[in-house]
């Protein structure tokens, strides 16, 4: 699982190279990057439906480029990363512009709650489409020592996909929030929080990201890091038109 410090490393890392590539020549509203983070969800239900994986023979060294588009891009791994580096660019770009210095809200152990927060909501997803294999592996004096796998089946990432999407994303925010934040909420609109709460929604998402990849046998950290290197070398907006 991340550090708190490794988060703010890599979102303002990532942040910086989306600066560079243009992502952020027009500022739009936050709603329109994490709309990119969602739309990087259906292209990891993509590569699923394709069962499109990773090759990587030597996860301890940096790939190069050609090998990088061969062996890993497009993949489930790949989108997976994806995911992550949206994710980090949003929360990046709050930081940088100083929008969440001293909130109360990212503070480490606001950031380590998320993060535990988004966990538990993938074990709850994991329960409630019934997803966990659950094989014993030995029984003790007092009770059985049980080892939790996905069941890796069609529709599994889809299902899993479905519930980020739904209920950390998307969910209205007094729903995702502890009793205690929301007095922070805008009068305006529960519907239209202010960064700090989109910022929580990104961390609660990171912390959902990192277990699933954990259950699926995917080492995140390797293809998030692979894929920002990838990225320094791309044209401006990766080719798009935003």
């Amino acid at each position: 699982m991340y550090t708190t410090e490794d988060i703010r490393h890599l979102a303002i890392k990532a942040h910086r190279n989306a600066e560079k590539h243009g992502f952020w020549d027009v500022e739009l509203p936050i709603e329109h990057y994490m709309m990119l983070s969602i739309a990087e969800i259906g292209e990891l239900v993509n590569a699923d439906r394709r069962d499109d994986h990773a090759e990587v023979v030597d996860n301890t060294r940096d790939m190069p480029e050609e090998d990088f588009e061969t062996c890993v891009k497009d993949t489930v791994e790949d989108e997976m990363a994806d995911i992550v580096i949206r994710l980090l660019d949003l929360l990046g770009s709050c930081w940088t512009r100083g929008i969440l210095k001293e909130d109360p809200m990212t503070s480490d152990r606001a950031i380590e709650a998320a993060m535990k927060t988004g966990s538990k909501y993938f074990s709850f997803a994991l329960y409630h489409y019934r997803l966990e294999d659950r094989q014993v592996e030995h029984e003790t004096e007092n009770r059985w020592v049980m080892q939790i796998r996905v069941k890796n089946n069609s529709g599994t990432v889809t299902l899993l996909s479905w519930f980020l999407v739904s209920h950390i994303l998307t969910r209205p925010v007094r729903h995702i929030l502890a009793e205690e934040d929301t007095a922070l909420l805008p009068a305006r609109s529960p519907y239209l929080p202010p960064e700090s709460h989109w910022a929580r929604r990104a961390m609660m998402a990171l912390g959902y990201m990192t277990a699933m990849a954990s259950s699926l046998g995917i080492d995140l950290d390797w293809h998030v890091k692979a894929k920002m290197n990838y990225n320094e070398g791309r044209p401006a907006l990766h080719g798009r038109r935003y």
